[in-house]
């Protein structure tokens, strides 16, 4: 068994090898919008958390390279250390290009980049982005602008001071440069190709609901007021929910963050998820952690119907299921024979110790009782039809159930079937086994 799942192999082909969700068809459509269109396009691909959004634009990388479409990937969360967004954009572009175009247009994009980056350090963020992108500064940013020539450095004090007595006269030179950026960006797709009808540059920006707020909020601002050109698109991978919270926590719970991110974005595209009963995502991801854990055959033939049934019924993300079954493997390793643990208690009591701890807690003090954890997990036996979820439920009562409870059962009760079919395993042994495994040790 391997603690640790072996990874997916994600292959920079366009084949989509390991494509367990099938979702190539919807990168060929991303693909087809991005080539039948030179606008400057700002996508929105909204998944929610751990639902394999990385995984699915690097495979669809893959497709863009092999349709002849030149793309860079950018990992926001990688750089939020900094505070510089422009400059994370900016040092990607200039990078890719240095590979693919002569030296003379590289020494260009530079120098273009370098000054807006120059009047957007000594301006500030507050007052570069509305003086250079809107051409406009109000009579309250005054102070602002005093006070950002005491805050910089004295190697760069002069130069600030004089742009500032610039800006304060007249914005022209600025705004001139900030478009001479932009015209000459939105070449690059051309240089690159060698000729004028050259496919669109695609960047893609993800893991943004990772980021701090105020940096991935500032990411949004620059892609859109700096970077946004014709034949230029951006694939801004995020969920959505995440990142409206995120512009809340920048600029107050007043702010109407939905109107707000939509300004940003050109268009919004969902990544897909199949949730028919039986040929779903998270069936098909258990079937496959299952093997990646090499966990033994003999469990329970039933083991991945078990497994997402629950994990449908809790509307577990892949990456939670990841740790449901990374705890599963620990709690296993943990007995000197696999074929010591029952399979329903077993992936009942990962899964709570994964995503709900306070109630695995209870569990090992013996303070919650069955009716509890029903309530708790949402599960009416009247209006449930998962025959496996039933099953779960009904180990989960035979082992909460108190002894004076249990033993005023009549003979026949299907409890005390399932009782007999134990050969005589005492209930508060199974479930002691599997809580003890997993009290001491933690998957992180």
């Amino acid at each position: 068994m391997k603690l640790v799942a072996a990874p997916l192999n994600i292959a920079n082909n366009g084949k989509f090898e390991g494509d367990l969700f099938e979702r190539k068809s919807f990168g060929v459509s991303l693909s087809n919008i991005i080539k039948n269109s030179t606008d400057p396009l700002v996508i929105g691909l909204d998944g929610s958390w751990g639902e394999g959004k990385t995984t699915f634009v690097k495979m669809w990388q893959g497709l863009l390279t092999d349709e002849g479409l030149p793309s860079i990937y950018i990992d926001a969360f990688a750089n939020d250390h900094t505070d510089d967004a422009f400059m994370v954009v900016a040092s990607a572009i200039t990078d890719y290009a240095s590979l693919k175009l002569p030296t003379p247009i590289i020494k260009e994009l530079i120098d273009k980049t370098k000054k807006v980056g120059a009047q957007l350090f000594s301006w500030g963020t507050k007052i570069a982005i509305k003086a250079l992108t809107l051409g406009v500064i109000k009579g309250s940013d005054i102070d602002d602008l005093k006070s950002i020539s005491k805050d910089v450095s004295d190697s760069f004090s002069n130069t600030a001071e004089n742009l500032i007595k610039e800006k304060l006269i007249s914005h022209k030179d600025d705004l001139e440069s900030i478009q001479s950026f932009k015209d000459f960006l939105s070449t690059l797709p051309s240089l690159l190709a060698g000729r004028e009808d050259g496919p669109p540059l695609t960047l893609i920006i993800d893991e943004l609901d990772r980021c701090r707020p105020s940096f991935a909020v500032e990411i949004l601002e620059k892609v859109k007021h700096l970077f946004s050109v014709e034949n230029i698109t951006f694939v801004l991978v995020m969920n959505k929910k995440q990142l409206e919270e995120s512009i809340k926590f920048t600029y107050g719970p007043n702010i109407d963050a939905h109107t707000y991110l939509q300004k940003f974005l050109t268009l919004e595209a969902t990544l897909p998820k199949r949730l028919q009963e039986q040929h779903n995502d998270i069936r098909i991801y258990c079937e496959s952690l299952y093997t990646r854990h090499d966990l033994p055959s003999g469990l329970d033939t039933n083991f991945i119907r078990f497994t997402s049934g629950l994990a449908n019924h809790l509307n577990l993300s892949l990456r939670q299921i990841e740790k449901v079954f990374a705890n599963i493997t620990l709690s296993l390793s943990s007995f000197s024979s696999p074929s010591q643990s029952t399979a329903p208690i077993l992936i009942l009591i990962c899964t709570i110790k994964s995503i709900r701890p306070d109630l695995f807690v209870r569990i090992v003090k013996s303070e919650l009782t069955f009716t509890q954890l029903r309530e708790e997990i949402n599960f009416i036996h009247k209006n449930k039809t998962d025959h496996y979820l039933i099953v779960m439920m009904l180990w989960a009562e035979y082992c909460l159930m108190p002894d004076a409870e249990f033993d005023k059962l009549p003979p026949d009760h299907e409890l005390v079937r399932l009782g007999q079919s134990m050969w005589g395993d005492h209930r508060d042994g199974i479930l002691t086994r599997h809580v003890k495994s997993l009290t001491n040790f933690s998957i992180r």
